[in-house]
């Protein structure tokens, strides 16, 4: 089956527009029904964008969902509450608006290269930047989370480090001397014995 495949680089002119490859403009005469979603991704900064028709199906079952669960509510908040309905026609050249909203959340810049992939029914929208961290494995969000670093954390490492370069990132304890001594030879003794 045929659907929307593929990793485009595009650009993002100064009004915020983005240009549809050509190679799904017969998918998306099918599929767009008249209108094109663009919603964020409840999991990436990134924008997901559907076609009308598949839309619809998928706010359905959104819709349908039980919105006692403080989870599924936010999830609904995320995905529903920051959809844009946007009027699509198949035409020569297919720009998309993208949503102010939606381009700050995304971190999308005007006159910036942004990446387009295709994932079978349905596109992707990510920066450049965004797109070449996930490829090498973490968002800022992912490594903060493996790292069990909050961001005022890491914003003192990174001042630190900016004023004393690596001596500004050694660990420092508000323990007295005598008292880190003492751990530190506990700490020593239980990792021999």
């Amino acid at each position: 089956m045929a659907g929307l495949y593929g990793f485009s680089s595009l650009s993002l002119d100064t009004k915020g527009r983005i240009v549809i490859p050509a190679r799904y403009k017969d998918l998306l005469k099918e599929m767009a029904s008249g209108s094109i979603i663009i919603t964020r991704d409840p999991q990436y900064p990134s924008l997901l964008i559907y076609p009308g028709a598949l839309w619809k199906k998928i706010s359905d079952a959104f819709e349908n969902l039980s919105g006692l669960n403080p989870k599924i509510r936010s999830l609904q908040w995320n995905f529903l509450g920051n959809a844009h309905a946007i009027d699509f026609e198949v035409s020569e050249r297919m720009t998309l608006l993208i949503p102010q909203s939606l381009r700050n959340y995304s971190q999308i810049k005007e006159k910036t290269k942004v990446v387009l992939i295709g994932m079978g029914q349905k596109l992707e929208l990510w920066s450049e930047k965004n797109w070449k961290l996930k490829e090498e494995g973490a968002s800022e969000n992912t490594a903060l989370e493996v790292l069990e670093l909050s961001r005022a954390t890491l914003y003192r490492r990174q001042t630190a480090y900016r004023k004393h370069g690596l001596k500004g990132l050694e660990a420092r304890s508000k323990a007295p001397k005598n008292k880190r001594d003492a751990l530190l030879l506990k700490s020593l003794r239980s990792q021999v014995l």
